[in-house]
């Protein structure tokens, strides 16, 4: 029985512990249960916090820990949960945590973290130079902070020698759905989620993210080209012609747009294009091809092919997942 320990800490997300405690705990006992087969529990898991107390997470949950952090022994797989309040105070009092990953990180050990949880993980030291995500609206800050991490904020899963972490908050249903098919097999994996109505095999994360808008820099000048961008994305644009309107040479703009914002101004314009496109499907019975036009594309194919690289679905499959709907 493969055994896994969750690190708990005050303010973590309490259902990415108890959730993933309840899927893993399961696999191999309710759809066997269902089906009058003998149960046999694939997973022994446990929380640990660091006095071996409870674990008060958020909104006032309080859960019991069964062991300290000094007790978690190298065979275990290790999984971080998310961080539910603030990012730097969670790093802050949780200095014995990220000793302990970067133990057992450096050791070989399986370390798995969800979410803002992959902070902790990244503090330790044990993602330099590997590939990580976490949650959509925290790679800017993720980026500047750790930047010999490969981030792929993309992707729902990563997966990097001994260092495994999923996307947004929810995303511990992912992961413990692939620790599952990882340890116990596929069709495991399958019937834990059927047993659980959960979807398998999401691997982007980037359908369900927001628009982040980049201004949070005191370029003045970039702050004004990213609202004409706003403005008028759904026109032709030039680089030359954008250089020209703000008096910059096109060398100049692109240099000053990549320091402020992290982006060129092409990339810019295809996020706006592209946000754009996703509130129209979400929001209109507007066609594909209605909504190429609107958005500033002119050939289906290409804007479908875009699409469908940026975020992982085709635009019939993100408005089938997203369009709002009537319950009546």
């Amino acid at each position: 029985m493969q055994k896994v320990t969750i690190l708990g800490f005050d303010l973590a997300l309490s259902s990415a512990i108890t959730g993933i405690v309840d899927i893993l705990s399961m696999a191999g006992v309710t759809w066997n249960f269902w089906q009058h087969q003998p149960t046999a529990p694939r997973f022994q898991v446990q929380l640990a916090s660091v006095d071996g107390g409870p674990v008060r997470c958020l909104n006032k949950m309080q859960l019991e820990a069964h062991l300290r952090f000094d007790q978690v022994e190298a065979d275990h797989i290790l999984v971080v949960p998310t961080i539910a309040g603030e990012i730097d105070v969670a790093l802050e009092r949780n200095r014995e945590l990220i000793e302990t990953l970067a133990f057992f990180g450096s050791r070989g050990s399986l370390v798995v973290g969800n979410c803002t949880g992959v902070f902790l993980l990244a503090e330790a030291g044990i993602l330099d130079g590997k590939v990580a995500t976490t949650h959509w609206a925290y790679v800017e800050q993720f980026k500047q902070r750790y930047p010999k991490v490969d981030l792929r904020p993309e992707q729902m899963i990563t997966t990097s020698e001994n260092v495994y972490c999923s996307g947004g908050g929810i995303a511990w249903l992912d992961m413990a759905l692939y620790l599952t098919e990882r340890f116990c097999g596929h069709d495991m994996a399958v019937r834990t989620s059927k047993s659980y109505v959960i979807d398998m095999g999401r691997t982007y994360q980037s359908s369900y993210s927001a628009l982040r808008v980049r201004k949070m820099h005191r370029d003045e000048d970039i702050l004004k080209v990213q609202d004409w961008l706003e403005e008028h994305c759904q026109q032709e644009i030039r680089i030359d012609d954008l250089a020209q309107r703000f008096n910059m040479s096109p060398r100049t703009l692109a240099r000053r747009f990549k320091a402020a914002t992290g982006d060129t101004p092409l990339g810019y314009l295809q996020t706006l294009r592209l946000e754009n496109a996703k509130k129209m499907l979400e929001e209109t019975s507007d066609n594909i091809s209605q909504i190429t036009m609107a958005v500033g594309y002119e050939d289906v194919s290409s804007f479908t092919k875009l699409f469908r690289q940026k975020t992982g679905l085709t635009p019939k499959d993100y408005r089938n997942k997203f369009q709002r709907r009537s319950l009546m």
